[in-house]
């Protein structure tokens, strides 16, 4: 799996675009508020940039083979939308978590037209978003994370101490896992294994189909779980940046304890990301990005060199994602 360009959104509403060598390929303020998630998606063979924030709007942008931002989409809410996902079972949707506990569904329709290749730093053209579906009354508090799992599933958390299996064709949740008093930051999932970052400086793995918690990881942890990611070729390695300034490698197979402790920053750790199966991508409060690059024996231990790339000139870094390569259709 080869290494991709990857974004980092900041706490001024701008957001950086970097490739795999670390160097700074765009640089653009699009939010009046911090950028609060953002991710890459393709629609109709094209790569799009996608980021919300306090500011209450979603932005979408094309992102050119000539790495820049074309065609943008604005989409606005009545509350700050906090988290971002795309339907990759349905290329032209979107869902996004807002502070009031609603989930937003957004249907896509970029145009079919080419981006002008000659004048690479023309205004982007704007257009505005329309909100497809507003589903209530699932949660009651702020949706901090989702994450499609099915063509008409989506799994949200939410400060309200609970994560949701939502059907949007219904609008209401079929499944529920409490997390106890624990407000949740992150997840992701792998089949029916659900791995949540909480408030409480814990990581539990639930297990869906039987709406069971398996496993806690808590040893060395100090701070909010802010962002927890699976490693994209073995679902058995899990990494986690906490508010108590660490990036944490998990085995999740074994004992609680974690595998290694890849690097303590001095501030809160705000993201976490893969870059490939290999490197790590992290961001924080200390207003720096790291990339930490690791050599990997899936049977045994794993060794690492923490390297820095790159400063974000005192800007705080609150989400960074990594562009994903498409996956063909069978």
């Amino acid at each position: 799996m080869a290494e991709k360009d990857y974004a980092v959104g900041l706490f001024d509403g701008s957001c950086r675009i970097y490739n795999a060598g670390h160097e700074l390929l765009h640089n653009e303020l699009l939010h009046k508020d911090k950028i609060t998630d953002l991710t890459f998606m393709y629609v109709a063979q094209k790569c799009y940039l996608a980021t919300t924030s306090s500011d209450q709007t979603l932005h979408l942008y094309e992102y050119g083979t000539d790495k820049a931002l074309h065609i943008g989409y604005i989409g606005k809410y009545k509350q700050s939308l906090s988290t971002i996902a795309q339907n990759s079972l349905n290329e032209k949707m979107l869902a996004t978590g807002a502070a009031d506990g609603s989930i937003i569904l957004w249907a896509l329709d970029p145009p079919a037209s080419e981006p002008d290749k000659k004048h690479k730093k023309r205004k982007v053209e704007i257009s505005e978003l329309e909100v497809r579906k507003e589903i209530t009354g699932v949660h009651t508090q702020e949706v901090t994370a989702a994450q499609f799992v099915g063509a008409n599933q989506l799994l949200t958390g939410s400060l309200d101490h609970s994560v949701k299996l939502v059907d949007i064709n219904k609008g209401v949740s079929t499944a529920s896992l409490s997390t106890s008093h624990a407000g949740v930051c992150s997840l992701d999932s792998t089949q029916s294994l659900v791995f949540v970052g909480l408030t409480d400086a814990t990581i539990r793995q639930y297990d869906l189909r039987e709406s069971a918690l398996k496993r806690t990881y808590s040893e060395g942890l100090a701070g909010w779980a802010k962002s927890v990611a699976i490693n994209p070729l073995n679902r058995h390695v899990l990494v986690s940046g906490s508010y108590d300034g660490k990036v944490t490698l998990w085995d999740v197979r074994g004992d609680r304890k974690p595998l290694q402790r890849i690097c303590v920053q001095k501030d809160k750790v705000m993201a976490t990301g893969w870059n490939g199966p290999k490197k790590i991508v992290s961001g924080g409060s200390e207003g720096q990005i790291y990339v930490h690059s690791l050599m990997f024996d899936y049977s045994e231990s794993v060794s690492y060199t923490h390297l820095r790339a790159h400063e974000t000139s005192l800007h705080l870094v609150c989400r960074l994602l990594l562009e994903k390569k498409k996956k063909k259709k069978k």
